[in-house]
């Protein structure tokens, strides 16, 4: 599997996606049974996620919002939000695409170019969440 789903380290309750080489669909969907297990040890507590395409050369064939769709319905209630870290206007497009297609995705996936802008974003939307609590 060349998906490596571990906790970020220069960040608190952030996952992070590394998807590198060549990969699948099946690999996408252990890569989020792995995120579901380790987010259950946050006991409820917010986390959120990174996935960062920078060393991955494709994405599979296949019904890919799809399995993205399948894995936003499934994510856990204190699951926030997904940065996806890519420098192909592919991978961009594709977000773009899955917000249109199932609207109430929007809120929940951006794109950044580098883990720091993740990061950035993530915190934003952190203290966003805190404001209106």
């Amino acid at each position: 599997m060349s998906i490596e789903v571990t906790w970020d380290e220069q960040s608190e309750n952030v996952l992070l996606y590394r998807f590198s080489g060549v990969w699948d669909w099946p690999d996408f969907t252990r890569a989020i049974e792995r995120s579901i297990e380790l987010a259950q040890t946050l006991n409820g507590q917010r986390y959120d996620v990174i996935g960062c395409f920078l060393a991955s050369s494709r994405v599979p064939a296949g019904a890919g919002i799809s399995y993205v769709y399948s894995a936003f319905k499934r994510k856990p209630a204190n699951c926030g939000v997904t940065v996806v870290v890519t420098r192909s206007a592919f991978v961009r497009s594709l977000v773009e695409i899955l917000g249109r297609v199932y609207p109430e995705t929007r809120r929940a996936f951006t794109v950044a170019s580098t883990l720091e802008e993740a990061r950035a974003l993530i915190a934003q939307a952190r203290a966003e969440a805190a404001r209106r609590e």
